[in-house]
């Protein structure tokens, strides 16, 4: 019986069986795609998964410690397969504690104890390509201690600078932590495509730090963060850190003032009045008594975002690739439910009284009304359409001075771009269309979208989520031959002067929300549904481009509420149709995104 138990431990493949020499005989290039093949699985979408609550961790979490158990048994087989797998352990780090972030950088000042092959010939290292550090240096309960914060300025620098790979990075920052600080040093030798800046503090010494870790960045996003003088320099290509035309192609602004977009046609007017002002000598100006045009009174913040945008525009000429820029406003809290909601549908008008009246010529009606209480149907309804105009009318005019803002900043960005167009034109030697085609194919059109906020803002979950869209996006990119290197031609003008980028999942990808007004104005209203019957959150929905539905939509809505078309080929909806739904004002309606501005009859709640 000891035998026949001594065999059963032998194990099923011996240290010089074949089966264990042939798999070591394999080239390091298909060992390292096996190690990634065994790493955790990403949930595939940027949106929340539905069942969030009791969907495996590892496909929310990347290090989760069960989503990486397979590749760590896979690294204890041999020394090649533990070479292997280390890129896949370090590919993307969430550290939401201190004592993760200092425990990291420990491990990376190790010196590796076993080294088979060369790592920097196959790119076998333990650099992390995604960081995500939302916290930035305050204990979790739990699992931190005092230690690790003492240690997190330390553990922050060895992260950043042995981090020289990076792609992607998503930091939080607070007025006495040390994230920005430390990312942004002259000592930093990454230079990340991607980078999320979540900022707990009014105004970073940007003018103190070394920008040049954004020197290669093609996506930012600045979230409680208006960028001023000292980035708005590096992504024009003025500033000592810039290393010929900045990269950057898109730009998302988000938790931005509410009323940023409000009068900023007229902003425009007194900043180009202010700025002939200012280039007036002041010889000039004190003998003349030229005083300078009064500054427009708004809030500070507000004013603060209407000169960074005005500068933007102004300065897009100078950006050779930069052709989006998202801008997210302030969450707006939801009109107050409407008292009385639509009374009848369009089949039962007529068909119904109030309180047993009848509408038969010649009968005497004989119920004793209040005072003010409507006498008919139609006089009901008239009062209810009042109060609902009443009720909407002023975030109608909000969303039409917001529409009206954003035109006038796109006219802003286009005349700055033709400007550009025209100067380097002129300054080619040619002269012929072909240079004029290849200027214009090295600055396309810039476009302003106006995106639906998160619901509850940027917390430590969407942060996530979107990290891991972040990673996906790097991942995809890669896949497609858009490295470093190609970057950097593209920056200089010796390789492909522009590429068409679709969308990438991310919130980078968000669609405008005058679009989506236009076509799916259902994710405006409350109780409304989509044309698959399913019931919709307007907020969270437009957040991410309402992607249950499809484009012109289908089934029984469609049915009720889309069945016809405007002259313009938009579809209307007749929301008469659509029996006790009423309009949040959290998003635009198809009415107030309209130019001039009016509801049309038809499309009235």
């Amino acid at each position: 019986m000891a035998s026949e138990g001594r065999a059963e431990m032998v194990p099923a493949v011996s240290h010089s069986s074949p089966e264990r020499s042939l798999f070591q005989s394999l080239p390091y290039e298909i060992v390292c795609q096996i190690a990634k093949h065994l790493g955790p699985r990403r949930h595939p979408s940027v949106h929340p998964h539905p069942k969030a609550q009791t969907i495996d961790v590892s496909a929310i979490i990347v290090p989760a410690e069960g989503g990486t158990q397979d590749v760590l048994s896979f690294a204890y087989t041999s020394k090649l397969c533990y070479a292997s797998a280390l890129p896949v352990l370090y590919y993307a780090m969430i550290l939401q504690s201190t004592r993760q972030v200092r425990l990291l950088a420990q491990s990376l000042t190790m010196p590796y104890q076993i080294k088979p092959v060369d790592f920097d010939e196959y790119n076998l290292s333990r650099q992390p390509r995604h960081l995500f550090l939302p916290n930035d240096g305050l204990l979790a309960g739990g699992t931190d201690q005092l230690s690790d914060q003492y240690q997190w300025a330390p553990s922050i620098r060895t992260l950043f600078r042995y981090s020289s790979l990076l792609d992607s990075a998503l930091l939080g920052s607070r007025v006495d932590g040390a994230i920005l600080s430390e990312f942004l040093d002259e000592h930093v030798q990454a230079r990340p495509r991607r980078v999320t800046i979540v900022n707990l503090y009014s105004s970073p010494p940007f003018s103190m730090w070394s920008l040049r870790p954004l020197s290669k960045v093609t996506h930012l996003h600045l979230i409680n963060l208006i960028p001023r003088d000292p980035i708005l320099q590096l992504l024009s290509g003025t500033s000592k850190y810039a290393e010929g035309p900045h990269p950057i192609t898109h730009l998302r602004l988000s938790w931005l003032h509410s009323d940023t977009l409000h009068g900023f046609g007229e902003y425009i007017k007194w900043r180009r009045s202010f700025d002939q002002w200012d280039a007036l000598p002041a010889l000039e100006r004190n003998r003349y008594g030229v005083q300078p045009p009064e500054r427009p009174k708004v809030p500070v913040r507000m004013f603060e975002a209407q000169e960074t945008l005005y500068t933007l525009a102004v300065q897009a000429g100078r950006m050779p690739h930069f052709r989006r820029l998202l801008l997210e406003l302030v969450e707006l809290a939801p009109l107050p439910v409407p008292e009385d909601l639509p009374l009848l549908d369009e089949e039962e008008r007529g068909a119904a009284s109030i309180d047993g009246s009848t509408d038969i010529a010649g009968a005497v009606t004989t119920t004793n009304h209040p005072t003010g209480a409507p006498a008919s149907l139609d006089e009901a309804r008239m009062l209810a359409e009042e109060a609902e105009r009443n009720r909407t009318a002023h975030r109608d005019l909000y969303w039409i001075d917001t529409r009206d803002g954003k035109e006038a900043l796109q006219t802003l960005f286009d005349e700055s771009r033709q400007q550009a167009l025209a100067e380097q034109h002129y300054a080619d030697a040619s002269g012929s269309s072909s240079g004029r085609q290849g200027a214009r194919a090295r600055r396309p059109a810039v476009e302003v979208r106006i995106v639906a906020p998160r619901p509850g803002g940027w917390d430590r979950n969407e942060c996530r989520a979107e990290f891991e869209a972040q990673v996906e996006a790097c991942s995809y990119t890669q896949r497609q031959g858009q490295s470093h290197d190609r970057l950097e031609r593209q920056s200089t003008g010796s390789g492909p002067d522009h590429f068409e980028e679709e969308d990438d999942g991310t919130c980078f990808s968000d669609p405008d929300i005058f679009d989506l007004a236009r076509r799916r104005p259902w994710l405006s209203y409350d109780g409304a549904r989509r044309p698959d019957g399913a019931s919709l959150s307007s907020t969270s929905e437009a957040a991410r481009g309402g992607e249950g539905g499809g484009e012109g939509g289908s089934g029984e809505s469609v049915k009720r509420g889309e069945g016809h078309l405007k002259e313009d080929g938009s579809q209307r909806v007749d929301w008469r149709a659509l029996n006790r739904t009423w309009w949040t004002g959290s998003l635009p309606r198809y009415d107030a995104s309209a130019r001039e501005g009016r509801m049309d009859a038809d499309t009235q709640t």
